[in-house]
């Protein structure tokens, strides 16, 4: 046997040795979900699919090299005398080599940076936990605030403050069903310390805290005005008792909004707990209007 014939023989060898290896790593079953030819079925994680793709593509060059190499011996052998021939055959052979041995050094490249790259495992997926995403409800988005007794309203700075007690002095002049009792524990529960640049999450502002749309249909241009604010948040008392007839229900409208009381019954059957604390810490600053 020459020794052309024993170095072909022995690339064809390793050319087969290649294939068979590369078979053997689509014949472990891997389940894709985009069908491979030769593997069926669905894949149960990314790393699955990878490495499946992974390995048919080692086949596809094995099969490649090994063509090649077939076709570059036969040329090889088939040249006889012809130069031509033999250096075509022997350039087929050497082409499917060195691709090989790229293949190799990039592996071992691979191998050397870290040897999970080459080890086609599955890859581990830390597992995050995230909060759940809640939008602000509106029991969340009221701000009722540690305003519960008559001593507690006389302390805030609101009751001592000239404009905001004539404010609310016109206020019950002008609405004489709402007491000025009353539209001082309004405004403890609604602004409470902070008084007259309160502004909730919701978007509610000043001292009796109305929000941007109602506060425009009372007329209201400034509602950090204290004058103004007062005398709107009055009015929108007023409207309300005139409406349900006792001031659960009015303060549960004023809180939640007169559609609740319609939908519940009753302020008392509101199910937010804010507004249940409003109508508590009000009906303990003034029990005599309950």
């Amino acid at each position: 046997m020459s020794n052309k014939l024993k170095f072909f023989l022995l690339i064809l060898s390793a050319g087969l040795f290649f294939l068979r290896k590369s078979s053997l790593a689509l014949a472990q079953g891997y389940q894709l979900q985009v069908p491979l030819p030769g593997v069926s079925g669905t894949v149960s994680g990314p790393g699955q699919y990878i490495r499946a793709i992974f390995t048919y593509g080692l086949s596809i060059v094995g099969i490649a090299a090994l063509w090649a190499i077939v076709i570059g011996g036969f040329k090889y052998l088939r040249s006889g005398g012809s130069e031509t021939g033999k250096t075509s055959g022997k350039e087929w052979i050497w082409g499917a080599v060195i691709g090989l041995v790229l293949m190799l050094c990039s592996w071992l490249i691979l191998q050397t940076i870290n040897p999970k790259l080459t080890s086609l495992s599955e890859p581990g997926l830390m597992a995050i936990t995230l909060e759940p995403h809640r939008g602000l409800s509106y029991n969340e988005g009221t701000k009722t605030y540690d305003v519960k007794t008559w001593n507690d309203v006389k302390s805030l700075a609101s009751y001592s403050n000239n404009d905001i007690t004539a404010a609310v002095k016109a206020a019950a002049a002008a609405y004489p069903n709402v007491p000025e009792d009353m539209i001082w524990a309004v405004m403890g529960q609604e602004s409470g310390k902070v008084g007259v640049s309160a502004v909730s999450p919701k978007g509610a502002q000043g001292l009796m805290q109305l929000m941007p749309g109602t506060a425009r249909s009372l007329g209201v241009t400034d509602p950090f005005d204290p004058g103004q604010n007062v005398m709107a948040g009055t009015k929108y008392l007023s409207m309300n008792y005139q409406q349900f007839g006792n001031w659960t229900d009015t303060l549960g409208a004023y809180n939640a909004g007169p559609d609740r009381i319609r939908q519940y019954g009753s302020g008392a059957n509101i199910p937010f707990k804010k507004t249940q604390d409003y109508i508590a810490n009000i009906k303990g600053i003034v029990p005599q209007y309950f």
